[in-house]
Parts: structure tokens; sequence; C-alpha cells
């Protein structure tokens, strides 16, 4: 019952979405009949009308758009779940540019799909790789996140300023 339940949600449009389809086919309906009239109020009336239509199906689309890549990363998840090969392996280095803090997604992807965290690196200074650790997520994310960033901090990075654990941002934190 419970799985039917969350079966529905992920199948079924969210209520602000379902109201903002609703509002815009009102706001179609209007449309249409204030283009028969010819007076000024009733112009200006559809004027306003069809900005207000396409702002909507603009809000509309994005949500859609979001709403189907959240769909298909629970069917990513759920296929990597149940596929006993997957292994997720992790370098330290994943960005172009420089930021401060670790993206997650590679945390809740193991978490949800259940799957231990292979800590893999390349050195670029000492010419070395290898497969470190197996790391299982335990869900605190920070303690985690602590645990494998310790694992990377004497690694470098091919682009060291973009790899807020290099020596030159060590002794910032």
């Amino acid at each position: 019952e419970a799985c039917a339940s969350i079966k529905t949600e992920i199948d079924s449009m969210p209520t602000e979405m379902d109201e903002i389809n609703r509002k815009i086919i009102g706001l179609q309906i209007e449309e249409a009949a204030l283009k028969k009239e010819t007076d000024d109020i009733s112009l200006s009336r559809l004027e306003k009308i069809q900005k207000e239509i396409a702002a909507n199906k603009e809000k509309y689309d994005q949500m859609t758009a979001k709403l189907k890549n959240e769909k298909s990363a629970i069917e990513n998840v759920q296929k990597l779940k149940e596929n006993k090969d997957f292994f997720f392996f992790l370098t330290p280095e994943g960005t172009r540019k420089y930021t401060d803090h670790w993206k997650k997604g590679f945390y809740h992807i193991a978490m949800k799909a259940e799957r231990p965290i292979y800590l893999s690196w390349l050195d670029y200074e000492k010419k070395q790789g290898g497969s470190g650790v197996k790391f299982y997520p335990t869900g605190d994310y920070e303690a985690d996140l602590k645990k494998i960033q310790d694992f990377y901090k004497d690694k470098v990075a091919k682009y060291p300023e973009n790899f807020n654990l290099s020596k030159q941002y060590q002794n910032k934190k």
C-alpha cells in the first residue's frame, strides 16, 4: 500500500503544477472569448492575459523539466540499486572551477542506491593513482564528508587551484 502511494506520487503531477495548468486553461478560455471583442478594454485585457499565459507556460515548462529530471534521477537510482555490479568511484577533482564546498550528489546517489563509495585517486604531483578505501555512507553527511575529505587532503589534483583541499587552501580553513 505504501509503495502504491509513493508510485502514485511519482507518476502524478505536483499540486503547484496542476494549479498552474488549470490557471493556463482558464486564461485560454478567457482569451478565446476576448478575441471576439473589439473594444479597447477587451483588447487591453486580452494583451494582459496573453502575457500572463506566456509567463505561466514558461513557469510550467520549467517545473515540468525539473520534475522530469527528478523522476529520471529516481528511476536511475532505482536501476543502480537493483544492479549488483554497480560501483561508485569518487576522484577528488570534480569541478571545472574552484568552489569552497563539495557537491552532495555523489553522496546522495550512493545512499539511495545503498552502495559504497570507492575513494579512488590520482596524485598528479607524485604521478600515482589508485583505488583507496571502500567507504560506506552512514547518512550523517557532515561526518562522512569530513572522513572523505581527510582521505583526499594529501592528494594533489591536476588543477590544484580548483580543488578546495589543495595545500594552498588548507591553511585558510
